[in-house]
């Protein structure tokens, strides 16, 4: 199968912009221009995939409010957050985030971090601790895989696969695999069909940001998705969410955090609806009036009364 992502091209430096305008093209009278934080970026306005961030404890104790309507960041469409990790450490602050954002009404997907050593069991239960009852009431799960620790590759990728398929079962929703080509080229499994085969029916969520320019400066902008590093072998995984940076400008959005990371839906509109869903509102119809001939109302009434007969 063939991949291909739909992406716009993000100016490679520093994005200083309006609520209307991007990298200082065409502002207009009396506009106030908004400038990002030091060591962050704004995302670029003009592109308009569905947006998301995704959050753990290290964003602190968001303003909320201030998230509904970001300066300078496009509307919030989905917003993953982070469970856990592993099969005992639990964020702090994810209970808070996950009502908040239901307030928010944004798609909400949960993340929970693989120890790929670890008991596969124990950490679908230490994230299926985190909802009431055990029941998922999100938008999708994501298995967060990008740590190592020196484990083989078939053993990182059955560690892959039982944790995506049981967060799956367990959820009754999309599973999605965070991770990024250069890790999955390097970690895991990709000669053996049983594992070739499993990956391409799964949905990734892939990383791919600037680093530093030539100078060791840090390139302050979202990675454009066209430019994304695929290797060849890789070419036909299903990605649908790109993290293209990790320096947004967090202060703009509400955290405590400096930066935050921030994505783009890879897909369309149709599919984003069609993976996620939304509320079908059924809108009752209006009783039909039929419509009578002055002959057909004459034999009506003839019929209903009789004692008009004689």
């Amino acid at each position: 199968r063939s991949y291909s992502v739909t992406g716009v091209q993000t100016c490679a430096l520093p994005i200083y912009h309006t609520s209307r305008v991007i990298c200082g093209k065409g502002q207009r009278k009396g506009e106030k221009m908004i400038i990002a934080n030091k060591g962050t970026y704004l995302p670029n306005l003009e592109d308009k995939r569905k947006f998301g961030l995704d959050l753990s404890g290290n964003q602190g104790n968001i303003n909320f409010e201030l998230m509904k309507n970001p300066i300078g960041f496009p509307k919030i469409d989905f917003v993953a957050c982070r469970t856990g990790i592993s099969w005992a450490y639990k964020d702090a602050w994810f209970e808070t985030y996950w009502q908040k954002l239901l307030q928010m009404k944004v798609t909400r997907l949960a993340y929970h971090v693989l120890y790929c050593g670890e008991s596969i069991k124990s950490q679908v239960e230490n994230m299926a601790s985190r909802f009431p009852g055990g029941k998922f009431d999100g938008d999708a799960v994501v298995n967060d895989l990008e740590l190592h620790h020196n484990l083989d590759r078939k053993k990182i990728s059955e560690a892959c696969y039982e944790f995506t398929n049981r967060l799956q079962d367990w959820a009754k929703k999309p599973a999605i695999i965070y991770s990024r080509f250069g890790w999955v080229e390097s970690y895991m499994d990709i000669t053996t069909s049983k594992y070739i085969d499993w990956y391409a029916k799964q949905l990734w969520w892939m990383a791919n940001y600037y680093g530093k320019n030539w100078l060791g400066q840090p390139i302050l902008a979202e990675y454009p998705t066209s430019s994304m590093y695929i290797p060849d072998s890789l070419r036909y995984f299903d990605v649908i969410i790109h993290q293209n940076g990790e320096k947004g400008d967090g202060k703009k959005v509400g955290t405590v955090s400096n930066q935050v990371d921030t994505n783009r839906w890879t897909q369309s509109n149709e599919r984003y609806e069609a993976l996620f869903g939304k509320p079908v509102i059924v809108v009752p119809e209006e009783p039909s009036i039929p419509f009578y001939t002055l002959e057909e109302k004459v034999d009506k009434l003839w019929a209903v009364h009789p004692e008009i007969h004689s």
